[in-house]
């Protein structure tokens, strides 16, 4: 099999821990048979950050209209941040939001139409506290990211979302939290998405096991 390997999608700040697993995954891969080839996109992290928000804006909010106006307060932070946004977008932001994800979509679709999948990283960081909320800001290798949005990998493939995606272990990281890769397949190619994550948990699958405990 032919896979993509980019490791910061074109524009994400990837922390070292995540992006060292990622690499590691893509040689196990590699070991497995497949030709692994790292790749750049094009992407721009405000127009991924301003679809979604528009996309699960005109998606989500509506969604869930009427258990907001009855349990707003019972609601995570999350699910209220992303209600207030959704009263923000209107019409024309929608067909803009259209305009983006068709910006999003076309060069993941060259890229697949060359390679079986896409290998990346699911998450920036390992791991957000658990206290975190989307209204502070948090550290990739140091550096503060205002928005929470830019934390999140999967973002791309919530919007190109005929295409499947299967997260798993990648590693740890240095405070042992474990890290993730995310396998990206053609449109609708839900096999080979499983195919390649079968070939690495068979070289990486002391992590799987729930008899192995790693050192923290």
């Amino acid at each position: 099999m032919r896979l993509a390997l980019c490791v910061d999608l074109g524009c994400y700040q990837v922390d070292d821990d995540v992006a060292a697993n990622t690499t590691a995954a893509a040689d196990r891969l590699r070991d497995a048979g497949a030709t692994v080839t790292e790749v750049s996109l094009p992407w721009q992290l405000e127009t991924i950050n301003r679809a979604a928000r528009i996309h699960f804006g005109m998606i989500f909010g509506p969604s869930i209209r009427e258990i907001y106006d009855k349990h707003q307060e019972d609601l995570t932070s999350y699910a209220q941040r992303f209600m207030a946004e959704s009263d923000q977008i209107s019409k024309d932001d929608f067909v803009a939001g259209l305009a983006l994800e068709a910006e999003i979509y076309a060069p993941l679709g060259d890229l697949l139409e060359d390679f079986d999948a896409l290998l990346c990283p699911t998450f920036a960081v390992p791991a957000l506290p658990a206290e975190y909320d989307t209204d502070q800001p948090f550290q990739v290798n140091g550096q503060p990211h205002a928005d929470w949005l830019d934390g999140l990998m999967t973002l791309p493939f919530n919007i190109a979302s005929r295409c499947p995606v299967l997260s798993i272990p990648s590693g740890q990281s240095r405070d042992g939290v474990p890290t993730g890769l995310s396998i990206v397949g053609r449109t609708y190619d839900d096999v080979s998405v499983f195919r390649i994550a079968a070939a690495h948990e068979e070289r990486f699958g002391w992590l799987y096991s729930p008899d192995h405990r790693p050192p923290l």
